[in-house]
């Protein structure tokens, strides 16, 4: 199977996952996430199942913050809120390329 995450093909799921881990720990907490690493995760996160909600109303950035359980993750910079953002459980929506 192959898997599109901006225009870039993956063979495996846990590709993408590694991809994903490296952006998040090369990240210094709270920092803006940007460039290419912006639109892969972006890309990615489109296949989320609840985008469209936690995309609602837009989002100035894409940052790294700490779960209230302590892990860290990603967020969606709003005007008023930070919304978490799993990339695991993008991953687990996106389907793989047809044909």
């Amino acid at each position: 199977m192959v898997y599109i995450v901006a225009d870039k093909f993956y063979s495996t799921k846990e590709e993408i996952k590694i991809e994903a881990q490296q952006i998040l720990n090369k990240s210094v907490l709270g920092s803006k996430i940007e460039g290419d690493d912006y639109l892969f995760l972006l890309s990615l996160f489109q296949n989320h199942s609840e985008w469209k909600n936690k995309s609602k109303g837009g989002f100035s950035e894409i940052i790294t913050g700490k779960a209230s359980h302590g892990t860290t993750c990603f967020y969606l910079k709003k005007e008023r809120n930070l919304e978490d953002i799993s990339f695991i459980h993008a991953i687990k929506c996106l389907k793989p390329k047809k044909g």
